[in-house]
């Protein structure tokens, strides 16, 4: 049974193409005018961009592998099979961590290029940025209209992006639906506040970092949570931004009522080293070039 289902879903995935646009040839700066952010595109070669990420399934042909050699003549030998495996493996993480030189960041997304290392710590506006640009999820904290909760602050996480690997604008874009509870709460008071770790990335990882650490820089953005304009140039924006970083949306229920929305920023506060938290102006944060 377990192999007709995986087929199924094989066939599922190889036949089904994800219509999104693709990465924008060229785009300007983003603006901060009346405490409103804007995008300016300039939009050319709009063509269909199909989902490169189907079902792998290398790893149960594996495991069917092993499973089939380790019979029952050799099922003592399993334990030191096992242990040899998590052994070298051991090995292979401690060789590939022996100095900060070697250390390589995963990329968020298969086939994009490898996540460049953080700025300084002094480059408070830049980090800022950094961390937003090369996350992709998030920590929304919005007040509650739940119950018992009711008034109380609540958190809940979502995925987001702020463009394309190659393109960061500094706002958090969403997929939204008005059943989640955190849509809810904005439906009745947009006020919320993010909060972005570096720790996601696998960087504080490598360097013995523990998330709360300050040198694992995280960035708070706080504002409002409005809607992005139906059939406009910054929703097909942000329809490339989150469908290229997080290409399971496209298969997300359309019965649901998804909507593109975006964090409207107002207070950008980064904490990314000793000495304690930095309000960064807002108009630094969006002239920051990564």
């Amino acid at each position: 049974m377990r192999e007709i289902f995986f087929l199924s879903l094989l066939l599922f995935k190889t036949s089904s193409a994800l219509s999104v646009y693709e990465p924008y040839p060229s785009q300007k700066n983003t603006s901060y005018k009346d405490g409103l952010q804007t995008v300016e595109l300039t939009i050319q070669n709009l063509e269909d961009y199909r989902d490169p990420y189907l079902f792998d399934d290398d790893e149960y042909y594996t495991e069917d592998i092993l499973n089939s050699q380790l019979s029952s003549d050799n099922i003592a030998d399993t334990d030191y099979f096992v242990h040899q495996v998590q052994e070298d493996d051991a090995n292979d993480k401690t060789d590939a961590f022996e100095n900060d030189d070697e250390i390589e960041l995963e990329p968020f997304v298969e086939g994009t290029e490898i996540i460049p290392d953080p700025p300084n710590h002094r480059e408070t506006a830049k980090m800022s940025r950094y961390v937003c640009h090369y996350s992709d999820w998030l920590a929304m904290a919005t007040i509650s209209t739940r119950g018992s909760l009711s008034g109380t602050p609540f958190a809940n996480i979502f995925s987001y992006s702020d463009g394309t690997m190659d393109k960061s604008t500094g706002i958090p874009y969403f997929y939204l639906t008005n059943m989640d509870m955190s849509t809810k709460d904005l439906q009745k008071n947009p006020q919320a506040s993010v909060t972005i770790s570096l720790a996601q990335s696998g960087y504080c990882r490598a360097h013995s970092l523990d998330p709360e650490d300050p040198r694992c820089a995280h960035v708070i953005l706080a504002g409002d949570v409005i809607k992005v304009g139906a059939n406009s140039t910054e929703e097909q924006f942000a329809k490339e931004a989150l469908f290229t970083r997080h290409p399971v949306m496209s298969d997300w229920p359309e019965s649901h009522g998804w909507f593109f929305a975006k964090l409207n920023i107002s207070n950008v506060i980064l904490l990314d080293f000793f000495g304690g938290a930095i309000d960064i102006p807002v108009q630094e944060y969006f002239d920051v070039v990564l």
